[in-house]
């Protein structure tokens, strides 16, 4: 009976052939069991990728990208991580959307036409405030005013006093 036989049927599917050291064996069946278990997901892909390039074992590069489904760019970038930044990108953010800016959707909107139809003018503070106490969307007042003129609501802003004669006439910001 093999050993490794996970580890032996992925070197034959990739035509790797026997290019596994006997150290390396063990490893590939625990990582395909690993990957087996968790499904592909790229958090502990990444995590495995990490623990592979710095357990000691030489792995060849083509090895470790046809086991982990990555780019050779994607692996070299990860083997010159520092741990310090490893741990950081792993790190739990719960108030943060990760990846994403904070944007006003769709249906954030209704709510926000009701708001500035009920006050007679406002300003973008005050709509930045709304969002942040009534939707729970935290965004910059650019991102305001870039929601406001792409729904044509900036209509609805308090403006700013009347210029003085030979003044520009003031913007809704």
């Amino acid at each position: 009976m093999d050993a490794y036989p996970k580890a032996r049927r992925f070197l034959q599917r990739h035509q790797l052939g026997t290019k596994a050291k006997p150290d390396q064996l063990p490893l590939m069946e625990a990582a395909l069991t690993f990957l087996e278990f968790v499904g592909h997901l790229a958090l502990f892909r990444r995590i495995l990728a990490y623990v592979l390039h710095h357990c000691g074992v030489k792995f060849p590069q083509r090895m470790l990208a046809a086991l982990l489904a990555y780019t050779d760019r994607n692996l070299r970038k990860l083997k010159t991580q520092a741990p310090a930044a490893m741990a950081r990108h792993l790190q739990f953010r719960p108030e943060s959307n990760v990846g994403q800016a904070a944007r006003v959707q769709p249906e954030h909107i209704g709510p926000l036409v009701e708001f500035l139809v009920a006050r007679e003018r406002t300003t973008v503070e005050e709509v930045q405030a709304f969002l942040q106490d009534k939707l729970g969307i935290r965004v910059s007042r650019s991102t305001v005013e870039t929601t406001l003129q792409r729904y044509r609501l900036t209509r609805l802003l308090r403006r700013k006093a009347a210029p003085e004669a030979g003044q520009p006439a003031p913007t809704f910001f």
